[in-house]
C-alpha cells in the first residue's frame, strides 16, 4: 500500500506527534509500505528526499508562525505535487494542522482519507488567541472531518469528551499512539550513584504542559532533584521563576536534549512526571518512553483527556489533581517513599507498554483499520 501522511513537522524537529509519525511511518514502511509524509520545514533544518529505509519526504516551505500555525502559502501546491509524484492509495492526515485543510481542495476524493485526530483545538485559559481564532478554523475542521474515510483518535477517553468528534462517532475507530524503542538508544549503561531522588519530565514549555506547578512543587520536595528536559517559549519564564524560588541547585532546565540522552536521564530517573494542565494533553507521548524504561509515573487529573488511559492511577503510577502543586508534590513523594511502590507500579507501566504501545502492534492495528476503511468503499 502507498501512504501519504500529512503532517505539521518532522524530527529533529520536536514533539510527540513529530515523533509518532517518525515512528508509525517507519514501522509501516518496516511492513512492506511504500510510506511519504508532507510536512512543514524550519530555518535551519535541511531534510533528504529519501530517508535510508526508502521512506520519501516532501517539505514545504514556511515564513514564521501565527498562534502555533507555521505560515506555509504553498502547502496546498505541495501537497499535489507530491500526491502527483507519490501516487498514494492512502492519504493519512495529523490533526490539528491548519495547513491540512489543503487536502479539501488538493485531494482527488477517489483517494481513501484518514484523519487521525491527536487534539482537539482546545480554547484555552490560559492563551485567549486560540478561543477568538477557532470559530474561523471550525468550519473547515468540519468539512474536513465530513469528508474523512475514517477518522482515528488515540483513546476512547478523548474521543467521548471531544465536541467537534461527536457528530462523527460512526467512522471513528480509536487507535492508541505507540513509539519505536529502537529510537531511544542502546542497552542501558550502568546507572551512576545519586545523592537524591531525581524527578524527570520531558516536553514542550508551552502553557498547557503545567510545568510551573512541577516547580513549585519542588518547595515541598527537600532534597528531591527535579530535571525538566525541553524548550518552547515558556522556558525564560520558567527559569526565572526557578531563580525566584531559589530552586537553581535542584531544579535543572537543560534545554532540548536528544533522544539518547533522554534515555539515559529516564535509566536515572525515580519517576517520571507530567504536570499538564488543559486538554491539549491529549495522550502524553513522553509517558510512553518512561513506560518503556519501566518507570512509574505521576500525572494529573485531566477531564477528557487520555493521560489517564495511558497512566492507570494506583496501578502504573499515580494521578493528582490539576493545577495543585501541593497536591502533586504528596503524589511524588508518596512514590519516592516507597520502592517497593515504585518498582511495582514501574513492572506493571513496562508491562502496559508492551502489551499496548509498542509502534509495530500500533502499526498493525493502523493496517487493521485501514482494511476495514478499505472493505467498506469496495
Amino acid at each position: 500500500m502507498r501512504i501519504l501522511h500529512v503532517g505539521k513537522f518532522f524530527p529533529p524537529i520536536p514533539g510527540g506527534i513529530e515523533n509518532f509519525t517518525a515512528d508509525l511511518s517507519s514501522a509501516q514502511r518496516r511492513s512492506g509500505h511504500e510510506v511519504a509524509i508532507l510536512f512543514h520545514g524550519r530555518p535551519g533544518h535541511v531534510w533528504p528526499e529519501m530517508l535510508p529505509d526508502g521512506r520519501r519526504l516532501y517539505v514545504s516551505r514556511t515564513y514564521g508562525d501565527i498562534a502555533f500555525a507555521p505560515v506555509a502559502p504553498w502547502f496546498c501546491l505541495d501537497l499535489r505535487r507530491a500526491m502527483r509524484a507519490f501516487r498514494p492509495e492512502v492519504l493519512h492526515v495529523h490533526m490539528p494542522n491548519v495547513s491540512a485543510f489543503s487536502v479539501l481542495i488538493g485531494r482527488k476524493p477517489k483517494i481513501p482519507l484518514v484523519v487521525h485526530w491527536h487534539a482537539d483545538v482546545v480554547s484555552s485559559a490560559y492563551d485567549k488567541r486560540l478561543k477568538m481564532l477557532y470559530p474561523f478554523y471550525r468550519p473547515f475542521e468540519t468539512r474536513l472531518l465530513h469528508i474523512a474515510d475514517m477518522v482515528v483518535p488515540t483513546s476512547q477517553n478523548y474521543l467521548d469528551s471531544s465536541e467537534p468528534l461527536q457528530r462523527f462517532q460512526g467512522k471513528c475507530r480509536v487507535v492508541p499512539l505507540g513509539i519505536d524503542t529502537d529510537r531511544m538508544g542502546g542497552s542501558a549503561p550502568p546507572e551512576a550513584k545519586r545523592e537524591r531522588p531525581l524527578v524527570l519530565s520531558v516536553g514542550r514549555f508551552t502553557y498547557y504542559k503545567g510545568y510551573e506547578h512541577l516547580i513549585e512543587a519542588a518547595e515541598h520536595l527537600p532534597g528531591v532533584d527535579i530535571v525538566i528536559c525541553g524548550d518552547g517559549p515558556q522556558r525564560p519564564a520558567l527559569q526565572d521563576l526557578v531563580e525566584r524560588k531559589g530552586l537553581a541547585d535542584r531544579v535543572r532546565l537543560p534545554g532540548f536534549v536528544s533522544d539518547a540522552g533522554v534515555a539515559e536521564y529516564l535509566r536515572q530517573c525515580d519517576l517520571f512526571c507530567l504536570p499538564s494542565i488543559e486538554r491539549t494533553e491529549a495522550f502524553g507521548v513522553s509517558l510512553l518512553e518512561a513506560m518503556a524504561h519501566g518507570k512509574p509515573l505521576v500525572t494529573t487529573n485531566i477531564p477528557g483527556s487520555g493521560v489517564t488511559f495511558v497512566n492507570q492511577d494506583n496501578e502504573t503510577g499515580l494521578v493528582a489533581p490539576r493545577l495543585d502543586s501541593k497536591a502533586l508534590a504528596e503524589a511524588i513523594s508518596r512514590l519516592l517513599s516507597s520502592p517497593k511502590m515504585r518498582k511495582a507500579m514501574g513492572r506493571r507501566a513496562l508491562e502496559r507498554f508492551n502489551a499496548m504501545f509498542q509502534i509495530d502492534a500500533v502499526a498493525q492495528r493502523m493496517d487493521e483499520a485501514y482494511s476495514s476503511m478499505l472493505s467498506l468503499q469496495q
